[in-house]
């Protein structure tokens, strides 16, 4: 039957059970297809038949879900505007369950490739936008999952499609309320564990979905898993998500289970009232104990998870973000002493991992979670990690531990003792952990594990260090001092006990060994002996002089203080003395004979020098006497130097030597005479070479020292030869010496050494002053000289002028300019050689000619040597710094020549004539080096000179320039008019040429200053600027057009200008956003020139345009910021007899910054622009204020300050500051206007005050808007106000009290008297007081210490104006009972530092 020969024979064709309904004939999705095309066939509600058909397929064939044309075909029945959707389909979904089909589709999406699934689910996605909101209802909780599970086994075919994650959501919203709602958690628990949870671990694992969807898909699990139902099977046994954990894949497990370990302790205190809050043997905690404890039994089943071989690393990730979930929730609490276990169990599998882990990276990445969890479980309860602390401080000590983890770990161990107050107890853990037996277990090769120590552990680290000595100067109390100090003197005395009886243990073996007594396995273990008791000797000693200089005994007895000095005295001479003198006798006999014995000793002679000089440098310190020391022990130091040498002459131990010359230096002041020897010593040291990296770090150490502390002494006593190699030794060790040496104040008071340098440098550039030979020739062979060229007269510009005659610096100069013309005749390859040299000798020539004023040839010999310098290296590509420093030279030869025109004109007119004769418009278009010569002459001129100070032939010759440059320039800028500019030609010649053009029209002004302009380009080019989106790579073109501009204005008539005028105002507020920071200041300095050149009817005018100009509404925010910036270049400098003017435009600008809401709302950047104008007119032109003007200024800054409900991304601490600025600019200068206004000036100080509160932590969404409303828009409630803003309010309350005189529009000022605000504000003071009170009281907000802390001098000076009987009527009448305590705590403060009068 013909399918489409009537409505019943279609209807008929699709219903039939054979597809296609007729042999041979067209498939029914083909009939179906052709029917709903063909418009003409008509079949009653031929779209719900349709649909029905389509969707009774897709539920019956399940293949059929896969089959892009049902979907498409439904798409289109179900978009048809023809018939209300609700009409037909919504019966029509209640009778076809639309699910069955859904899940059909996502289980067959894995055969699919990936066009077609795409297609597919771009199809399926939009018809189930418009069929699941309608079919929703009719969906159960059962199904609903089980559709769940199927999306989840098919998110892993589908990564990143935006369709199948569209259907997700739908999906999950669905059914998590149907869980909600559902009666059968348990069941749909059940299935949930047991068929979908390993894909949902999985799934919430990685990151292949939208975060949204992710965040969604993990919720409705969290829900399912830790609904109340389940939880209240597992309060008070064992955790039921851990039943169902078999068959999970582990590293997805690891992955979530933090995260699901936090979702079930939120999910217990959501729940808790319904857990734990019946019955009558509940404890009436409401429910947060029991809580706490079954987090904790969530935590104590999940560590056999982590015991997970080959998956080490994300099993302890997994222990420092589960132990991080017990730190943020507290779930351990002191009830629970009886769970200390299971931490005990974690840190015992920790410090095992520290004693067992290689060097491998994926090793150190444990030890750095390792370090991790201790920090945790010291953070989550310190008493259980104490005991075990003097096994883990070792462990951190001979591993390469320098890691943020390791020092959190430390500074959680200060952080505790020192709060508790017990930085003794820490202080003797510390010590103790450096005892032999503790570590010895660890040092199997302690020279290695030596140089791990002190390089790379975090124990020995000076970051460590630091924090120790911040803490115990801090927090160690009086009463602790003694004890400590006696504890670390025991410890000391022991370690050099143990030292000197291994040594000696080793002398005595050796002797036998001799002897042949002794065999020879008994004499490693005995250098091994020693070796760990020299480690353990030099850790002790560098840890003990840590705690001894951060020890203060300034506030014991003098009794205990001469007890310690007794200790002290006692352990030189019992333990100190006599080893050192013991090693330093060993070393000197087995150096040169035995180097793996002599290791222990030289590590122990080096610590034992080095506590000794700890020691004595602290003399200031009580704690020490003068030493005496022996002078035999010193000679055999001396001898020690040479001994330690190795065949090459380097030192063997670089370490040992340099606490050798510390402590020789140290002992010039008890009458050494062997200081000749000693500096020869020093300097044989510091310059010896090849060197290893211990040793060169020895040398820049020595280095250092010597200019922090022993150059004095060298320069009195060291000869004149001795001087010069310690200069070359200064010279010659790179960057970092050197500026440390030219940094230190002293070394230029020191006359030997200074002349030294000088000698040093006259040497090394003499071959530059001789005359026999040329200078190129030295250069040029000689490869020392043309090294060290480059590298003195940078020196040279670091040393202050004022120590080298004139003489001096002159004839370094002229040696400066001979080596640039010798490198500049070389042939030599290297380009970053010419340029940088070229580029150092040119900087420094300048700077010591324009210091001296003077030049170093004949005014007739410098055109041709301008000439040298405007043609040298044209050859090769000319750099930036080259380039600078070539004009800057130029620069000062030409203002020289120029100042002396009068009377060397034939010089000034060769100059002329060269640069007439050479200077072509390819030179413009190019941007050469004497292009860029003629702009700095041309600057010069019109900066400093008038056209009527020089001569009629020198005028004469700049005219003719000025004619002929005109002529070849004129074209190309009238080309360029004509032609449409475009981004390519701003790449090409255009800034060149447009700088040529500059350069011809400002010469035109300088000689003739008014005339008529024949051809005008400045505001036909800033249009077409203004066209261009891309300037601001361009910004120089555009500034310089701009320029342009700003010249054709100065030099036309009164006629024209009135026209340009305008333009200028307009061209600027176009431009100057696309120009850049750089262009931006060029372009305000051309126009505040304009401005200071207006008369005062284009003054008048200007104002009235800019006044209409700022009402209007049609500015977008960036050209309001532009002409707020335009009033503010319009004030800087008025013209005569407008000074009334000027005033009424700047009330107009204020008033109208404070009434339009745009200038205060819009942007910041305006905002900030508006308080620039207001520090200008209050701190700068203060005297042209009046009363009105002060007014306005108050409504202004109260409107800053006023809360809003929107604040900027960051905190703007600029505003806050330029707000304190005006204030304060008011108060001291304008007082006479602030005492009619004081009301005013107590409302913006309550302000101020409440703008530095914090919002609390953790406050719910209705409190944290409450506070951010009460916060202006400039403060981010997040980012807060800091301490700097403290001060700064802090020294404005203070300027109240100030006394200060007025500024006014008045040369008397004989009559004024030096006043303060104190008397006339003592009145309002009060009230600022009581706002300093609600602030630090308001119950949403904190008020940290710290500020408290700086506001305190600003809020006495405000106590000082009041009397108790203002006190107290305010304290009566404003505050409640909070208040009344907070204001007499903070009076009481008052009393305490105020002064009285009694001596």
């Amino acid at each position: 039957m013909e399918p489409f020969h009537s409505s019943q024979g279609f209807v008929r064709a699709l219903k039939n059970s054979s597809d296609p309904p007729s042999p041979e004939g067209p498939l029914k999705i083909e009939i179906a297809r052709q029917a709903w095309d063909n418009k003409a066939f008509y079949v009653p509600r031929k779209e719900e038949v349709i649909a029905d058909w389509v969707l009774t397929r897709l539920l019956k064939e399940k293949s059929t879900a896969l089959d892009v044309r049902y979907w498409a075909l439904l798409l289109d029945v179900i978009s048809s505007p023809q018939a209300s959707l609700r009409t037909w389909l919504l019966p029509l979904l209640n009778r076809i369950p639309v699910l069955p089909v859904v899940i059909s589709l996502l289980k067959g999406l894995p055969d699919v490739d990936v066009p077609a699934r795409q297609h597919l689910m771009l199809l399926t996605c939009n018809c189930l936008a418009t069929v699941w909101p309608l079919a929703v209802h009719k969906f159960t909780t059962e199904n609903l999952l089980e559709c769940f599970g199927v999306f989840l086994s098919s998110a892993q075919c589908c990564q990143e499609d935006k369709n199948h994650d569209q259907i997700g959501q739908w999906l999950i919203l669905s059914f998590t309320s149907s869980f909600n709602n559902s009666s059968m958690k348990k069941k749909l628990y059940s299935t949930f564990t047991q068929m979908y949870l390993r894909d949902w671990m999985s799934y919430t694992t990685t990151k292949t979905a939208t975060s949204v969807l992710r965040e969604n898909i993990y919720a409705a699990g969290v829900e399912i898993l830790f609904c109340l139902d389940i939880l209240r099977q597992s309060v008070d046994g064992e955790i039921t998500f851990f039943e169902a954990l078999e068959g999970v894949d582990i590293p997805s497990l690891l992955g979530n289970l933090p995260r699901l370990f936090r979702s079930f302790v939120t999910s217990v205190k959501r729940f808790r009232g319904a857990l734990f809050g019946q019955g009558s043997s509940r404890q009436s905690t409401g429910g947060v104990e029991e809580a706490r404890a079954a987090g904790m039994r969530f935590f104590i089943s999940s560590q056999p998870l982590l015991n997970v071989s080959g998956l080490e690393v994300r099993a302890w990730t997994a222990q420092v973000e589960l132990l991080k979930v017990i730190s943020d929730e507290a779930l351990f609490s002191s009830s629970q002493r009886d769970l200390e276990g299971v931490f005990t169990v974690v840190i015992e599998n920790a410090i095992s991992v520290l004693s067992t882990a290689g060097s491998a990276e994926e090793q150190q990445a444990i030890i750095f979670l390792v370090a991790d969890v201790l920090t945790m479980i010291a953070r989550i309860e310190y008493s259980i990690i104490e005991t075990a602390l003097p096994r883990i401080l070792p462990l951190i000590l001979v591993r390469p531990t320098a890691d943020k983890s390791f020092f959190s770990f430390l500074g959680i161990l200060l952080d505790y003792h020192s709060k508790t107050r017990t930085l003794n107890t820490h202080l003797s853990i510390l010590l103790s952990a450096l005892e032999r037996d503790k570590i010895a277990f660890f040092l199997d090769d302690v020279r290695a594990i030596y140089q791990v120590s002190t390089e790379a552990s975090a124990l020995a680290h000076p970051v460590h260090f630091d924090r120790l000595v911040i803490s115990t100067r801090t927090f160690i109390t009086s009463t602790q001092i003694v004890p400590t100090i006696h504890t670390i003197f025991e410890t000391l005395a022991s370690c050099s006990d143990a030292f000197a009886a291994a040594q000696e243990t080793l002398s005595e073996h050796l002797k036998k060994t001799k002897k042949g007594k002794s065999p020879v396995v008994a004499s490693e273990n005995i250098v091994h002996d020693l070796d760990v008791s020299a480690f353990c000797l030099s850790l002790c000693f560098r840890i003990s002089s840590v705690i001894l200089s951060a020890i203060s005994q300034q506030s014991l007895p003098s009794s205990i203080r001469e007890e310690l000095h007794h200790s002290a005295d006692a352990f030189r001479s019992a333990s100190l003395h006599p080893a050192l003198s013991k090693s330093v006798k060993f070393m000197n006999k087995m150096i040169g004979t035995r180097s793996r014995e002599v290791w222990g000793s030289s590590v122990g002679v080096s610590s034992l020098l080095r506590l000794q000089y700890s020691m004595g440098a602290q003399r200031c310190h009580p704690l020490t006497l003068e030493d005496s020391w022996d002078g035999k022990t010193l000679t055999k130091l001396m001898v020690l130097l040479d001994e330690s040498c190795d065949e090459h002459g380097c030192s063997a131990y670089p370490t040992t030597n340099f606490e050798i010359f510390r402590t020789l230096l140290d002992s010039v002041g008890h009458n050494v005479e062997e200081h000749a020897s000693l500096i020869d010593k020093l300097i044989a040291f510091v310059t010896q070479g090849p060197l290893s990296q211990d040793a060169g770090r020895t040398q820049i150490a020595l280095l250092h020292l010597l200019i922090d502390q022993w150059l004095p002494i060298i320069d009195e006593l060291a000869s004149g030869e001795q001087l010069r190699n310690i200069v070359r030794v200064i010279v010659g060790s790179g960057n970092i010496v050197l500026q440390h040496y030219l940094s230190s104040a002293q070394v230029w008071e020191l006359r030997s050494l200074r002349n030294a340098f000088l000698a040093y440098f006259d040497d090394a550039t003499s071959v530059l002053g001789t005359s026999d030979k040329r200078p190129e020739v030295f250069i040029g062979t000689d490869s020392a000289t043309r090294r060290d060229i480059p590298l003195v007269f940078p020196i040279l510009l670091a040393f202050p002028v004022e120590y080298f005659s004139r003489q001096s610096w002159l004839n370094f100069a002229k040696r400066a300019l001979h080596a640039d013309t010798a490198i500049c005749g070389l042939i030599i390859e290297d380009e970053e050689y010419l340029s940088q040299s070229k580029s150092v000798l040119r900087i420094f020539s300048r700077r010591v000619f324009s210091h001296l004023g003077v030049i170093d040839r004949q005014f007739e010999d410098v055109p041709s040597y301008l000439e040298h310098l405007t043609t040298s290296g044209t050859t090769a590509p000319i750099k930036r710094e080259l380039t600078l420093a070539t004009l800057d030279l130029v620069e000062f030869y030409v203002s020289s020549l120029l100042k002396a025109e009068t009377n060397h004109r034939s010089a000034t007119s060769e100059l002329l004539t060269n640069f007439h004769q050479r200077l072509q418009l390819s030179s413009f278009l190019e941007q050469d080096v004497r292009s860029q010569c003629f702009q700095r002459m041309l600057h010069l001129l019109v900066r400093e000179h008038q056209a009527d100070s020089f001569s009629d032939e020198f005028r004469a010759k700049m005219l003719k320039i000025q004619n002929d440059f005109k002529d070849f320039l004129q074209p190309s800028m009238t080309a360029m008019i004509v032609n449409d500019l475009t981004a390519n030609d701003l790449k090409s010649h255009v800034s060149g040429l447009l700088d040529g053009w500059l350069c011809v029209i400002s010469l035109q002004r300088w000689l003739t200053p008014k005339g008529v302009n024949s051809q005008v380009y400045g505001h036909q080019l800033c249009l077409k600027f203004c066209q261009l989106n891309e300037n601001r790579s361009h910004h120089h073109a555009v500034t310089t057009t701009f320029a342009i501009l700003k010249e054709e204005f100065l030099y036309s008539t009164d006629v024209t200008r009135r026209a340009l005028l305008d333009i200028v105002t307009e061209a600027y507020v176009v431009l100057y956003p696309t120009v850049g920071t750089e262009g931006e200041v060029r372009m305000d300095a051309i126009l505040a020139d304009i401005y200071g050149e207006l008369s005062a009817p284009e003054f008048t005018h200007v104002t009235e345009t800019v006044s209409r100009s700022l009402l209007s509404d049609e500015h977008t925010s960036v050209s309001l910021q532009c002409m707020v910036g335009v009033t503010m270049l319009l004030l800087q400098e008025i013209p005569k007899t407008t000074f009334q003017v000027a005033q009424t435009f700047m009330t107009f600008c204020i008033t109208t910054f404070g009434s339009r809401d745009v200038f205060i709302s819009l942007s910041p950047s305006i905002r900030q622009q508006v308080l620039h104008f207001l520090v200008q007119r209050c701190r700068d032109r203060s005297t042209t204020l009046r009363s009105v003007d002060v007014s306005a200024i108050w409504s202004l800054v109260a409107k800053l300050l006023s809360g809003t409900r929107e604040q900027d991304e960051n905190t703007s601490t600029t505003t806050f500051h330029d707000i304190i600025t005006v204030i304060r600019s008011l108060v001291r200068f304008r007082r006479d206007l602030v005492v009619q206004t004081l009301p005013h000036l107590g409302y913006i100080l309550r302000q101020l005050l409440m703008t530095m509160r914090r919002p609390r932590a953790q406050l719910g969404a209705k409190q944290s808007a409450m506070v951010a409303q009460s916060f202006p828009p400039w403060i981010n409630p997040q980012q807060p106000l800091g301490n700097e803003e403290a001060k700064a309010l802090s020294r404005l309350l203070e300027s109240l009290a100030t006394k200060s005189i007025v500024k006014v529009q008045s040369s008397n000022t004989e009559a004024q008297k030096a006043e303060s605000l104190v008397g006339p504000f003592s009145k309002h003071a009060a009230y600022v007081l009581t706002a300093h009170i609600d602030a630090v009281g308001d119950p949403l907000c904190i008020f940290p210490a710290s500020i408290r802390k700086e506001l305190e001098p600003g809020l006495f000076a405000l106590c000082d104006m009041i009397n108790e009987h203002s006190r107290d009527a305010i304290m009566l009448s404003s505050l409640d009972a909070g208040g009344k305590t907070m204001m007499k705590a903070l009076w009481k403060e008052y009393e305490k530092q105020r002064y009285i009068g009694k001596g």
